[in-house]
């Protein structure tokens, strides 16, 4: 009963946003700057990230990661 078991799970593209998002604003809370950020959605070691680069493509990506960080763009451009 303990035994991993892995399965597919259908996706549509609204999903995969919301997922990338979900991955961008994670880590941009953590300090993440923009071209870590970009790296690790290019990178193939981080599969979920990569899975929404793939599909997404990378100018959707850029837009979503700039999304991310604009709430802690502005905290730190005010708190300067």
């Amino acid at each position: 009963p303990l035994a991993l078991r892995g399965g597919e799970v259908p996706a549509e593209e609204g999903d995969v946003v919301a997922m990338a998002r979900g991955f961008a604003e994670e880590f941009a809370a953590s300090g993440w700057d923009e071209a870590r950020l970009l790296a690790m959605f290019r990178t193939p070691f981080y599969l979920g990230p990569h899975l929404a680069y793939e599909q997404l493509g990378e100018a959707r990506i850029k837009e979503i990661v700039a999304d991310a960080l604009r709430p802690w763009t502005q905290w730190r451009n005010a708190h300067a």
